[in-house]
């Protein structure tokens, strides 16, 4: 390759086309030249201080929030038998992928996002291990979301089939895992350390994106994809399967209070609702809450990870036509977006324990058996 006849087209290509084909009398100026271009590039990639401290506390309370909630969660789960059950897996995978989306996944990526204030520092498998585990957590989220709804469904539909068992439940939580896994496997490809040379330093940063024209058409593939088949398909599925759910139960619902009339004709019509108040009240109530937590968790989920998934298509987009990198206002809006993520691993924990008596149950001994050993360490 001629360098001197080729159009350079990125910063290190630039520097050898100057270095080795201007005339030296110009050479010093066009480099010049070239730094202050740089620096003022990163400068734009940078947060003004009133966006970047309330960004960087939120993110920090939430995943401290987010990290305790789910620890206790899976805490509760593994200490309880009552809460030990095949059903209560899928809760528990939930509650895993939150913990690590929590404790790894975003507080690298935060890292990551800020590379214009604080070049990278850990390492090039620690980038594509950060893409890989991000892609995994919405993967798990979405298939332990999508198989909880088909389970109920299906204990719904037909009561008296023969349940999933606890090896059974922890087999599926395996193969999950392996397929979220395998899924997310192509944004080890994808993301990378990217050096910048400059002329007095050099500065790197963790990101996904690519140079080559061919991994930015696939790129924007496997975003259109993932979008698709782990949030479209999955979530239409389950919202589907709970409208089904909530015919069946009102249904049956309908069906037992036309045979308790029926059974009640002889008594005042006064009695007759609350008879059917008393038979039917503690079932009604817990299947309702059932619903409400399960369709809550989809809908928490939905909101939470819609924004990041559009951005990351689009960002994707405009790469795969532009040489440059992407604006500080797309970076502002992708951190938010990060940040809503969040709101699901903070959220989930205090749905099971508002709309689940055991789980409510199990926090409470929890919380009352921390305070007891406090009093007593401090006695």
């Amino acid at each position: 390759m001629d360098l001197c006849k080729d159009n350079p087209k990125s910063y290190q290509l630039i520097v050898s086309f100057v270095n080795k084909c201007l005339n030296e009398s110009f050479r010093q100026a066009y480099l010049e030249i070239l730094q202050d271009e740089m620096i003022r590039g990163r400068n734009m990639g940078k947060f003004s201080l009133s966006f970047l401290i309330p960004l960087v506390l939120s993110y920090i309370a939430m995943i401290v929030i987010g990290t305790l909630g789910s620890s206790l969660v899976i805490y509760v789960v593994l200490r309880s038998k009552t809460l030990r059950t095949p059903r209560n897996m899928f809760i528990l995978n939930l509650a895993i992928t939150d913990l690590i989306l929590c404790a790894f996944s975003q507080p690298f990526n935060i890292i990551r996002l800020l590379s214009f204030h604080k070049e990278w520092i850990f390492g090039e498998w620690v980038c594509k291990l950060v893409g890989l585990f991000t892609g995994t957590n919405v993967c798990v989220s979405t298939i332990s979301i999508t198989a909880i709804a088909l389970d109920r469904y299906q204990v719904i539909l037909c009561p008296t089939r023969n349940s999933l068992q606890l090896i059974g439940a922890i087999k599926v939580m395996l193969g999950i895992w392996i397929l979220s896994l395998i899924i997310a496997s192509p944004l080890v490809l994808f993301s990378g350390v990217e050096t910048v040379n400059m002329l007095k330093a050099n500065h790197t940063r963790c990101t996904e994106h690519t140079v080559e024209i061919y991994m930015r058409k696939l790129k924007v593939g496997y975003s259109i994809a993932t979008l698709v088949l782990l949030y479209v398909i999955p979530l239409s599925i389950v919202t589907i399967t709970y409208m089904k759910i909530y015919r069946i139960i009102k249904q049956r619902m309908n069906n037992l209070h036309k045979k308790d009339l029926e059974s009640s004709n002889s008594l005042p019509n006064s009695h007759k609702m609350e008879l059917l108040t008393d038979k039917q009240k503690y079932d009604i109530q817990r299947q309702r809450r059932a619903n409400i937590l399960l369709l809550s968790i989809t809908i928490v989920f939905a909101i939470s990870w819609l924004p990041l998934n559009l951005i990351n298509m689009i960002m994707d987009l405009y790469l795969m036509y532009n040489e440059s990198t992407v604006g500080p206002m797309s970076l502002r809006i992708q951190s938010i977006c990060l940040l809503m993520v969040l709101t699901s691993a903070c959220t989930n924990p205090i749905l099971y324990g508002w709309l689940n008596d055991n789980f409510r149950h199990e926090f409470k001994r929890f919380f009352q058996n921390f305070h007891y050993k406090s009093e007593v360490s401090s006695s």
